[in-house]
């Protein structure tokens, strides 16, 4: 759709910013290595993010809890 308002917008065949948008060369940077490589360490660095977030969770969860038994002890 993007194509399609631009190659209207923008209506000779040659000119640059067509032949950079056509799905073509789009496709083409996608599937290339250096695209790969970022979108691999990102969903790395995000999933290593999220296991640190739940560990640091859980161990808040168990801290909680153990305050609250030491509070039932001790009235």
């Amino acid at each position: 759709m993007l194509v399609g308002l631009l190659s209207v917008l923008f209506p000779r065949k040659n000119s640059l910013l067509h032949f950079l948008l056509s799905p073509s060369i789009t496709f083409a940077f996608l599937t290339s290595f250096p695209f790969l490589v970022v979108v691999v360490v990102v969903v790395v660095l995000m999933s290593s993010n999220l296991v640190a977030w739940n560990d640091r969770n859980k161990a808040n969860v168990r801290k909680k809890e153990k305050q609250r038994q030491e509070t039932k002890q001790n009235n």
